[in-house]
């Protein structure tokens, strides 16, 4: 057995060459230590010294060859191709009852030579982060993103609302394209569960108001939805500056990943599937990411006389050529 230097000043502690505070010095241990060793030495006779996990193989190098061809093959398969290796093991654990560690999973996967589709790159900012609202209910941001959401190979678009202050979705819903039902129904499903936020902001023209830049002057033309926000829920409306427009643009990643593999993931083909199961995906993705706002008191508040079937009752006509884009007037 080869000994270490500290077994070899224990050695010579033991036969008077060191003093038991010289020894602690040397080797950077209390003296209690020192005296523990040097009675480990005299009954075990060098043993202890070993550690306890020496001569055994670490634990990714124990999965058998056939769990790993396994999670290998279930990686590459179009099922979780395109899943991150988070997302992967999670499902591997509820999906597939395959028991491994992340970091065990991570080790088969990269000796596999295979990458994360969503890996962590070091990149410099070159803008600042806004200030998040104190309150709840403060700022209320309105917006729609067209994706693949049902992987179909046909777009759709997926239009949300989220509380600035701590970062919730209060609505989400799916629509063949953009347009005012969609947002009708996040509004609806923010006033009915949280209740009117005290200002509500955009992240571009055209759906609430309109901007336009005369030779004059500037002028600002509500939409007919930016009126009934204005005037009858009176919330007022303040337009998104730069660096929210990038914070959506990187929650909007997460729910590229997360909410599509989802839908996937449980046979979801149609958007009448995808807005009857898109509640329980709000509640998940706020336990997951919500912050704790500064401020414990909630700034939404409630109208009791309202009634949010006649508020937001739409009258519209719908042809086969419109392709999911009505003409909507409210009643």
């Amino acid at each position: 057995m080869r000994k270490s230097k500290k077994w070899t000043v224990i050695r010579k502690l033991s036969v008077g060459a060191y003093t038991v505070k010289e020894a602690a010095e040397m080797l950077n241990l209390s003296k209690r230590r020192i005296y523990q060793l040097q009675n480990e030495l005299i009954t075990s006779e060098e043993v202890s010294h070993i550690h306890g996990n020496s001569g055994k193989l670490p634990v990714n190098f124990r999965i058998d060859d056939e769990l790993k061809a396994k999670i290998i093959a279930l990686k590459r398969s179009n099922l979780y191709r395109e899943s991150n290796f988070s997302d992967f093991h999670k499902f591997l654990i509820k999906k597939e009852k395959i028991k491994i560690s992340y970091t065990s999973l991570v080790s088969v996967l990269k000796e596999a030579e295979i990458t994360s589709p969503k890996g962590h790159k070091s990149f410099r900012r070159n803008f600042r982060w806004g200030k998040r609202r104190s309150h709840l209910g403060r700022l209320l941001h309105i917006s729609s993103n067209s994706y693949d959401w049902l992987k179909n190979n046909n777009p759709c678009t997926l239009h949300m609302t989220i509380d600035d202050a701590s970062g919730i979705i209060t609505g989400l819903f799916f629509c063949k394209t953009e347009c005012l039902v969609g947002y009708t129904e996040v509004l609806k499903q923010t006033l009915t569960n949280y209740g009117y936020p005290e200002k509500i902001s955009p992240l571009k023209d055209g759906i609430l108001h309109i901007s336009s830049i005369d030779s004059t002057e500037k002028t600002d033309i509500k939409t007919e939805f930016g009126k009934l926000i204005k005037e009858e829920y009176l919330i007022d409306i303040t337009t998104m500056r730069t660096h929210i427009k990038k914070c959506h643009d990187r929650l909007y990643t997460v729910l590229h990943e997360e909410l599509s593999n989802r839908l996937k993931f449980n046979n979801i083909i149609t958007i009448e599937q995808a807005n009857e199961k898109i509640n329980h995906y709000i509640k998940s993705f706020n336990a997951k990411f919500q912050v704790k706002p500064k401020s414990k008191e909630s700034k939404f508040y409630r109208l009791e006389s309202d009634d949010l079937e006649k508020l937001l009752l739409m009258r519209y006509e719908r042809t086969s050529e419109m392709a999911g884009c009505c003409q909507w007037n409210f009643v």
